[in-house]
């Protein structure tokens, strides 16, 4: 990916407040935003169209953030993926194959937000 292109955005949070606030976030540093309030709606949007990047919430009802990235990443392999969470680590990912995930710690700020979208850039 190259450092000036907008990116699609799948953002998956199920607190309206922290989605339209995300969402504003992301719109306005220029890039797409989708959005999904679960796991099961977001699998469903990625059936229909890729994205560069899925953030989602650790503690979704019903399927969590790393049960939806495991699945999201065999419909799309390597899907760069960011989980908003309250803890600084999550145990295991490294055995979901999610240890390249960015951790974003809630609440996060613009800046923060910004850093982890730039981190999944420099990666490519």
């Amino acid at each position: 990916m190259d450092q000036g292109k907008p990116l699609s955005v799948l953002l998956v949070e199920d607190e309206v407040l922290i989605r339209m606030s995300t969402a504003d976030i992301l719109e306005t540093q220029g890039h797409e935003v989708v959005e999904a309030t679960n796991g099961p709606e977001a699998l469903a949007i990625l059936a229909d169209r890729p994205v560069d990047v899925l953030l989602a919430d650790i503690g979704l009802p019903g399927m969590s953030g790393t049960e939806l990235a495991v699945e999201a990443r065999k419909m799309l392999p390597g899907l760069p993926t960011i989980f908003a969470t309250g803890h600084h680590d999550i145990p295991g990912l490294a055995e979901l194959g999610l240890s390249d995930a960015i951790l974003l710690t809630k609440p996060f700020n613009d800046e923060a937000l910004e850093h982890a979208v730039a981190g999944i850039l420099a990666r490519d």
